[in-house]
């Protein structure tokens, strides 16, 4: 019966963690999102160096990328880069990333942390202070993101 209660155990725990990646995978989507804008980026910015001459070496060492990252951005030359985004959109972006640690940093209040603390605040209390930080921040960045597209930015 020992084998049953710890083979149970232990699917038990192991459909917690998948479940737990899972979220967090979700809730890592947008900055997905701000990578692939990134790479989309840094790709059009590749190919603009071409054009204008620039070897593929000297614009790895650029953008701080290794060499043949920048030889197969230009292989696939064969469909345009999108246009750079606009800093509103940037902002919205930022916004979605804001938005997504402070999920995140809001569920480590529902984590099990430890009663003890070294200093005048508690782990918590300190996550608590991050998410509430991360919440101002998304607001603020929401804001701007509205503000610049009214401007037509």
């Amino acid at each position: 019966m020992t084998n049953t209660t710890d083979s149970t155990t232990e699917l038990a725990e192991a459909l917690t963690r998948l479940d737990r990646a899972r979220a967090l995978r979700d809730a890592l989507a947008p900055l997905a999102r701000l990578i692939t804008e990134a790479d989309e980026e840094a790709r059009a910015a590749a190919i603009a160096a071409a054009a204008a001459g620039m070897s593929e070496r000297a614009t790895a060492a650029k953008l701080g990328v290794a060499q043949p990252t920048v030889h197969t951005w230009l292989d696939g030359r064969n469909a345009a880069p999108m246009p750079a985004p606009t800093i509103g959109g940037r902002v919205w972006l930022l916004h979605s990333a804001a938005r997504t640690l402070e999920t995140i940093v809001h569920r480590l209040e529902g984590e099990q942390l430890p009663r003890k603390h070294s200093g005048t605040q508690s782990p918590l209390s300190r996550i608590v202070n991050a998410r509430r930080s991360l919440g101002e921040a998304a607001f603020y960045l929401a804001e701007a993101g509205s503000s610049l597209e009214h401007l037509g930015s």
